[in-house]
């Protein structure tokens, strides 16, 4: 093999490793819960952990406030795929963008702050569907936990 052909390997493998790294860098902050904010007497709140795991936690009102918020949770996996952040549960598959400006203008705030906002509508049946971007918590009105 000539010196070109093994220069151009070297940088070929150099190449896959930076992406393999910036891939987990982006991974890392991904991580943590992240949440919408609706005026629907529904909420989600989606917690991506690591190793892949998701939780799915959804909050419910009761229509006439007769009773306690109804309360449900799934599980699933999310990945990285092409640049966008896939999140499987129930057989069902969302995808979102990261954002790291995403803006809080729909809060009714000024400013901007990390989120995941929905790529493509997602499917009837997903723990997902419907809920819009999703902010990366603590929002800034919020105390911190």
């Amino acid at each position: 093999m000539s010196r070109l052909g093994i220069a151009t390997l070297l940088v070929l493998a150099v190449a896959c490793v930076r992406s393999e790294e910036s891939s987990v860098h982006f991974a890392n902050d991904l991580l943590g819960t992240y949440t919408s904010v609706t005026e629907s007497e529904c909420n989600v709140e989606l917690d991506l952990l690591s190793h892949g795991e998701a939780k799915i936690n959804r909050s419910c009102r009761i229509e006439d406030g007769s009773g306690r918020d109804e309360r449900t949770s799934e599980v699933g996996v999310w990945s990285i795929v092409d640049g966008t952040v896939k999140i499987e549960s129930g057989g069902i598959a969302d995808v979102f963008e990261y954002d790291q400006a995403l803006p809080y203008s729909d809060l009714g705030m000024r400013g901007s702050g990390p989120g995941l906002r929905p790529v493509a509508v997602t499917r009837e049946g997903s723990g997902l569907r419907s809920y819009g971007p999703l902010w990366k918590r603590p929002i800034p009105s919020e105390p911190p936990a």
